[in-house]
């Protein structure tokens, strides 16, 4: 503002006392026979006095000082008409000159006398300005003050909470410029809230799931130490290690569900046909024992963009589902194309199929369709659901090969180049 108002009124003055240069001389242009006959304004000083005091001089034609108001001040007569800006004993002059008749009139007079008029305006004009600046700096303190209260108030809050207390903020008397960050907060906040619910409901459940193959376990074992020959020795131990084998079987999609939800890893570009023939050839054994035909019925390049392994986790539990709910001398068809730029992956069974009302539900974790009687840990299709949600793919179920059982379709968004 200081830079903006000196140099706005050095403008102005100079126009100023520039038109007063020129009027002055012009004036005295006509009244010059007067004034050199009355000597009227002669000074003895060799300085001007301020900003209102000028040199007026008169020059004959052949440039010889006929008259001067400062005659011990000697300025140089003028070179041409008009204004001039000369330097006179280490200073700038300003000057006018205009000529009638062949006598000159010139008015003068140093830069400096103007400057220290611009200086005092300027310094009057920021006065207002700067007196100014103690008010506007309390009322910004007060404003300022009064809107990181609100912010104290509500990081003293956070900080008196356990980590278990996720309630939502107060957001009533809060300044305007910082609701946008409570109500961030409380959204933070309540879906910290669901996620603390989910993991609470996840670890019940896991506890409820784990307590029946362990007691079937238990089982076993008092049935193992009762046999009284082989065979039942043999049964006992058969029963006892498929028992096992679903323990271990549950702890591991346990283990898998949990990776799933706290890990967060790089995704890369992924072959997906070339994985899908992996789970496929990985699967065959598990298949061949129940007797079942797997294979993969349409086989097209087709690429896409995840985090690598899950891909192969969304495979493998939907064929091995699959696998556990189609009955032996059964059919299984994988497919693995490309449909709208999208990568498409298709798991087609003739196994006993979904109800349509069901089929919403069986992403749920733990849930099983009612009255089937196959024994699964309920935690494959949901790890499937919560891979996919992170990878912003769609999965549908539908019905399956020849009108029967069920068809997996899963429409992965577009890869990127």
């Amino acid at each position: 503002m200081g830079v903006v108002s000196y140099l706005s009124a050095r403008d102005e003055i100079n126009e100023v006392f520039d038109a007063n240069f020129k009027q002055i001389a012009l004036l005295l242009d006509r009244q010059k026979n007067v004034m050199v006959d009355a000597g009227a304004g002669i000074s003895n000083k060799k300085k001007l006095k301020g900003e209102e005091d000028f040199l007026i001089q008169f020059w004959s034609p052949d440039l010889k000082l006929s008259y001067s108001t400062h005659p011990l001040i000697p300025f140089v007569a003028p070179d041409k008409q008009g204004f001039q800006t000369r330097n006179f004993n280490g200073e700038e002059w300003r000057s006018y000159a205009t000529s009638r008749n062949g006598m000159t009139v010139q008015v003068s007079q140093p830069q400096s006398a103007r400057d220290a008029m611009i200086v005092e305006i300027t310094l009057k004009m920021l006065l207002p300005v700067l007196l100014q600046f103690p008010i506007l700096g309390l009322l910004t303190w007060l404003a300022v003050k009064r809107s990181l209260g609100a912010l104290v108030l509500i990081s003293g809050s956070l900080q008196k909470r356990s980590a278990t207390s996720l309630q939502p903020l107060p957001s009533e008397s809060i300044p305007e410029e910082i609701t946008p960050l409570v109500m961030a907060l409380n959204d933070l906040l309540s879906r910290l809230e669901e996620a603390a619910k989910l993991q609470r409901q996840f670890t019940a459940d896991a506890a409820h799931e784990l307590r029946t193959p362990l007691a079937a376990v238990q089982l076993q074992l008092q049935l193992l130490s009762r046999t009284k020959n082989e065979d039942e020795r043999q049964e006992a131990i058969e029963n006892l290690t498929q028992g096992v084998h679903r323990s271990i079987r549950l702890v591991e999609q346990l283990l898998a569900f949990a990776r799933l939800e706290s890990e967060a890893q790089p995704a890369a570009r992924i072959d997906a046909l070339k994985v899908c023939r992996e789970v496929v050839k990985l699967l065959t054994g598990p298949a061949i024992q129940k007797n079942i035909d797997l294979g993969i019925s349409r086989q097209e390049p087709a690429f896409l963009f995840t985090i690598p392994g899950n891909m192969q986790a969304v495979m493998t539990n939907i064929i091995e589902n699959s696998l556990l709910y189609t009955p032996a001398n059964g059919q299984i068809d994988v497919a693995m194309y490309t449909e709208d730029g999208r990568a498409v992956f298709e798991v087609s069974d003739n196994g006993p199929g979904i109800p349509p009302h069901e089929r919403s539900r069986i992403f749920d974790r733990f849930y099983r369709v009612p009255g089937n009687m196959v024994q699964g840990t309920g935690l494959g299709l949901a790890i499937v659901k919560s891979i996919l949600d992170k990878d912003g793919a769609d999965i549908t179920v539908t019905t399956g090969i020849n009108g029967k059982g069920a068809r997996f379709k899963v429409v992965y968004p577009p890869s990127p180049a």
